[in-house]
């Protein structure tokens, strides 16, 4: 099992690191690292979250009126308020398996207006007893890997090349990967022919294909599926 993603090259850079060199982080998203300021509007809320005393505070010092004090917004204020009156029990006690369900709401109503499907009571609608939430994608993908390889003849199809973490994830649960090649020469579109000559392979081997893995925006290559793929 390999993660490259923290392979020779990582660890060679830690290397010169200690020698003094400057080095910049490209083998993962680190956009910080790259110079993007970071957005002081979530960390205020986070901050609020995890302190909730800092509210009463800031609008204290709001009624105040204070000169010179950098004041969190008041909407940073009412967010976290709400917030924590739909949480009820507060930021440390466990919540639902799936995640709070009023933000498990707030995901299916955005998946909802983003697709189109506002009408009520439509069988296309998201709903949010089937929406999970996890801490990360990577998170997220290894949970579905997990709970869908059974044994050692469970075909996952990925896309080559790929982030390590599917790849890895696959041989730790003890499953079979199944490449399929995007093509290089075309933007690395991803034809149905594909895919499909990818399965039948797999399939002729006696391979259980059980998840297709599709990665969009690809990670390397940038490629973005246009609706017709």
């Amino acid at each position: 099992m390999e993660y490259a993603v923290r392979g020779p090259i990582p660890q060679r850079a830690a290397q010169l690191k200690q020698q003094g060199r400057k080095i910049i982080p490209c083998n993962i998203g680190n956009p910080q690292a790259l110079g993007q300021k970071p957005i002081t509007y979530y960390r205020s809320v986070l901050s609020l979250l995890e302190d909730p005393g800092k509210i009463s505070r800031e609008r204290t010092l709001k009624s105040a009126a204070l000169q010179g004090i950098d004041l969190v917004s008041d909407f940073a204020l009412e967010t976290s308020e709400l917030f924590l009156s739909k949480m009820g029990t507060g930021m440390g006690a466990y919540t639902d398996s799936k995640g709070p369900l009023f933000i498990r709401e707030s995901v299916a109503d955005f998946i909802n207006k983003r697709d189109g499907f506002t009408d009520q009571g439509s069988d296309l609608q998201s709903n949010p007893d089937y929406i999970f939430l996890t801490d990360g994608a990577s998170e997220g993908a290894k949970a579905v890997l997990e709970l869908l390889i059974a044994d050692e003849n469970d075909g996952v199809m990925i896309p080559t090349p790929q982030y390590p973490l599917y790849s890895a994830t696959i041989r730790r649960c003890g499953g079979k990967q199944i490449n399929y090649y995007p093509d290089e020469e075309r933007g690395w579109l991803i034809e149905r022919s594909t895919l499909e000559d990818a399965y039948d392979k797999a399939v002729k081997i006696g391979i259980n294909v059980k998840v297709l893995v599709v990665i969009n925006p690809a990670n390397p290559t940038g490629a973005i599926l246009d609706s017709k793929s």
